[in-house]
């Protein structure tokens, strides 16, 4: 039996409490520092954010996957604007859309 997973049956995500803003939320400013801070270093790379390692890890999954080229078909004709199709992002998707309809464009 596979483990449940609420965020992808449908059901929403918890609401954020009303009412008290909590301490983390009301102090972040505080620990945030400014732009331009000069304790930046502008040559050392940047770490790789939370969203661009779930995207390589979806990519990665995509690879593998018998059916990638029909998925990105299916977002692409169905202008799916959200998340990785066949490997690709929207922007890739979009990209390869605009190649295509070129393609189709010098055929004729």
């Amino acid at each position: 039996m596979r483990p449940s997973i609420p965020h992808l049956r449908g059901s929403p995500l918890p609401a954020p409490p009303r009412g008290r803003t909590s301490k983390r939320r009301s102090d972040w400013s505080a620990r945030t520092p400014p732009a331009g801070n000069s304790q930046t270093c502008s040559s050392t790379p940047a770490a790789p954010t939370p969203l661009k390692k779930k995207t390589t890890a979806a990519k990665a999954l995509c690879t593998r996957c018998p059916v990638s080229d029909a998925c990105t078909d299916y977002a692409i004709a169905n202008d799916y604007r959200d998340g990785i199709w066949g490997g690709l992002t929207v922007d890739e998707r979009d990209q390869l859309a605009r190649e295509r309809a070129t393609a189709i464009a010098d055929e004729n």
